[in-house]
């Protein structure tokens, strides 16, 4: 709890004001001020390395006597974690939150709720400390930013002097000197090991983000995720999974001018968590991240 937490801290750093603290120390006091033994966890914390994988297993629902029951099992690679695991149950109805103890191995959970069950989700919002599957993972600017073994594509229909402007989004991703190759000698077998970035809408590669979201593009301007963005001083910026998976990430960075490239290339990289942007006369308009759809620790009961 926070109250514990703060009185632990504070008594932790007038006890050893200017001395050396051990771990040992911080859960001595935090186990007084808590009323807990939290000897395990600060072993499996502190003590061990790692992280926890988990997975679903052996889901059903029954509808019994007007009620629907929902049961199943949540498991984890060994050596088992203790953990508080959220479940997060979608129905027709209102949603189902409840917490699953897992105390060192797979735990058994049954859920009833009234309404027919959509969807189960395990620790939707990532609050457990643990191994994310891949595609658990939104893609982002980050990813782009950080990525070892990024391709530039020049679109077929970018003019020359936004491609110009363009190469200072490379720069700014701390990106230069990356292989850039014109989009005729691009394909994505060649390059299913490596990560993408299309400057400007690419003819033939664009579908991973028409999926992902509605796009359309006119001289007036875009349309995206349902609003619209009169003029040529405006920029989208998206990345997805690419056509490989969701080990690797395919951004566009579609820009209508080459002022617009140019002033957007500049504010990117400080929206790094984002997996997509649009900015219009300097201001970024939208932003925001993917959400995640599937996961092994999602179940739809409608399949």
């Amino acid at each position: 709890g926070e109250q514990a937490f703060w009185q632990g801290l504070r008594q932790v750093a007038q006890t050893h004001m200017f001395q050396q603290a051990a771990w040992s120390d911080f859960e001595k006091t935090f186990s007084h001020f808590s009323d807990r033994n939290l000897e395990t966890f600060f072993r499996q914390w502190i003590g061990r390395t790692g992280a926890p994988r988990l997975y679903l297993k052996d889901m059903r629902a029954e509808q019994v006597e007007g009620e629907w029951l929902i049961q199943g099992r949540l498991g984890q690679d060994s050596p088992g974690f203790e953990l508080d695991v959220p479940l997060y149950l979608e129905t027709e109805g209102p949603p189902h939150l409840t917490t699953l103890e897992m105390r060192g191995g797979a735990a058994e959970f049954s859920i009833k709720t009234t309404s027919a069950p959509l969807r189960l989700k395990v620790d939707p919002d990532a609050h457990v400390f643990r191994h994310l599957y891949p595609i658990e993972i939104p893609p982002s600017v980050n990813a782009i930013r950080g990525s070892q073994s990024l391709v530039a594509v020049l679109s077929e229909n970018l003019t020359a002097d936004m491609a110009e402007a363009s190469q200072l989004l490379l720069r700014t991703l701390r990106q230069e000197g990356i292989r850039v190759l014109p989009e005729s000698a691009f394909s994505p077998a060649k390059f299913n090991q490596h990560d993408v970035l299309f400057i400007g809408l690419p003819t033939q590669y664009s579908d991973n983000l028409l999926q992902a979201a509605p796009l359309t593009l006119s001289p007036q301007g875009l349309e995206f995720m349902g609003q619209t963005y009169a003029g040529t001083d405006t920029v989208l910026f998206a990345v997805v999974p690419s056509a490989s998976g969701p080990e690797h990430a395919w951004a566009y960075f579609i820009p209508l001018s080459a002022s617009a490239a140019l002033d957007a290339a500049r504010r990117i990289p400080h929206y790094g968590k984002y997996s997509y942007l649009v900015f219009q006369q300097g201001t970024n308009r939208e932003k925001g991240i993917w959400a995640i759809q599937d996961s092994p620790l999602i179940f739809n009961f409608k399949n």
